[in-house]
């Protein structure tokens, strides 16, 4: 019995930094791609956010975009995440129904 508990608790140890190694991956890359559409968007002021951990938002075309990365979408199905529906999921994330998603 204490055999069971001991691999319990290594196993929720393993999912706890599996699962802080994939979100901080996802927002890193989710900072890199805002960087990257902002200077698209000829936006100064954003891509000089991006270098700093500063907190920023997205709209929606920004959101959906950036759930078409590739590298995002793995790290979404890595932490169990389906994106059927990406629009719906960016009013999940717009709780305040303000056209944003901020990132803190």
């Amino acid at each position: 019995l204490k055999h069971n508990d001991i691999k319990r608790k290594y196993a929720q140890q393993y999912e706890l930094e599996f699962v802080k190694k994939k979100l901080c991956r996802l927002v890193k890359r989710v900072q890199t791609l805002h960087g990257e559409l902002a200077q698209e968007a000829g936006d100064v002021a954003a891509v000089e956010d991006t270098h700093d951990l500063r907190s920023f938002d997205l709209d929606e075309e920004e959101f959906t975009a950036i759930l078409e990365d590739e590298e995002v979408k793995v790290l979404m199905t890595d932490l169990d995440i389906s994106l059927y529906n990406p629009g719906g999921m960016f009013d999940t994330f717009d709780f305040d129904c303000d056209g944003k998603v901020s990132m803190l």
